[in-house]
């Protein structure tokens, strides 16, 4: 990730990092925060070797570029150049938030001759679309790639549209989640009010956490017997809980950020996301993981996941009047949500593994000697 530390992005490469410790080398070329996440200074403690990127020039290169014509400036050092000379990997995992954080080291792969594989987190579908000099530069170099992995086939349909190409490499791989496979939290003891969660991060632009406000506006919600719960961290937190008191959203509240996801659900009934981007949210296979229903936006894998009216329901566009729409049919069926969470749990297991970082992490292995 390029702007946050950590985030649901970097779990899948770092537990099969973690995991491919045993019986294997391994390095891991990361951005060079001020401190280590502590999973990433776990797989240091189990002998991978950390490359922090550097991409500013040395102190003497700034010093020296004052002065030199431009034709003589130095430029920024490649970052991965230390790690490719010394480490001389067999394979290389290029985990990217979007579709275009991996451009540099894809270079550097191709530079070096080395064999890679791209995960995408994320496929924008209404926010960012590359335009045709970046296309023209990304295609090659994602059809150069020994696989690259989707989070659902919805991400993978909406990139192919927006390149233009079919990609024969691809493959679908899911994330790990913060919940035990096993994991079973009452369900509350009260029906009333009706408890909906939104666990996300608070970035509106991507989870949509302003839909539902938009929504919970409107006379009739403010009305009804229902407490919508805001969980997460992100950039729009202060914004977030300034419009729920300046819109005097009284059944609406912000709980802050929790990694006791059970504990969530055993408070809550169902899980609402309006997101308007998406690969396959950790929020919603753990919801489902914990018997819960879910409200969401078509985007992304989420209408993989999700049948209206057996296990959820999902709203025809991130948009606040259809969200809206898709709430009331919540609302209406309110009396049946227990049931639709025990055919959440049947739908996620069959679409998602009990270990997905440890299935992700032999795949790599076999890629890795297939050369």
């Amino acid at each position: 990730m390029d702007v946050f530390p950590w985030g649901g992005s970097e779990e899948l490469w770092s537990q099969a990092a973690e995991l491919l410790c045993d019986g294997h080398q391994v390095a891991c070329s990361i951005h060079d925060w001020p401190e280590l996440h502590s999973r990433v200074l776990a797989i240091q403690k189990r002998g991978a070797k950390i490359y922090p990127r550097h991409s500013a020039p040395s102190s003497v290169a700034r010093l020296a570029n004052w002065f030199l014509p431009q034709r003589f400036k130095f430029p920024p050092p490649n970052p991965f150049d230390q790690c490719f000379n010394e480490f001389r990997p067999e394979l290389v995992i290029i985990s990217q938030g979007g579709t275009a954080d991996g451009l540099q080291a894809m270079r550097a792969c191709q530079g070096h001759g080395v064999p890679y594989v791209l995960i995408v987190h994320a496929v924008p579908e209404a926010v960012f679309w590359a335009d045709d000099r970046q296309i023209a530069e990304l295609a090659p170099l994602y059809h150069a790639a020994r696989r690259v992995y989707f989070i659902s086939e919805r991400n993978r349909h909406s990139l192919e549209i927006q390149f233009a190409a079919r990609f024969t490499n691809a493959a679908i791989v899911r994330n790990p989640f913060n919940v035990s496979y096993q994991a079973d939290p009452p369900w509350p003891e009260a029906s009333e009010p009706l408890r909906l969660a939104c666990v996300a991060r608070l970035e509106f632009y991507a989870k949509g956490q302003d839909l539902l406000l938009d929504v919970f506006a409107q006379p009739k919600w403010r009305e009804r017997a229902v407490q919508l719960n805001f969980f997460g961290s992100g950039p729009n937190q202060k914004i977030l809980q300034a419009r729920i008191a300046a819109e005097n959203l009284n059944n609406v509240a912000f709980r802050g950020f929790t990694s006791d996801i059970e504990f969530v659900w055993a408070e809550h009934h169902a899980l609402v996301l309006p997101s308007r981007q998406e690969g396959l949210p950790f929020v919603l296979v753990e919801a489902f993981l914990c018997r819960r229903p879910a409200v969401v936006s078509p985007v992304g894998g989420n209408a993989e996941m999700v049948r209206d009216g057996e296990n959820g329901f999902v709203a025809r566009a991130a948009t606040a009047d259809l969200f809206d729409e898709a709430l009331e049919r919540l609302w209406q069926n309110r009396s049946s949500l227990a049931e639709l969470g025990k055919n959440a749990r049947a739908t996620v297991e069959r679409l998602v593994p009990a270990e997905p970082s440890k299935r992700f992490a032999e795949e790599l292995v076999s890629l890795a000697a297939d050369r």
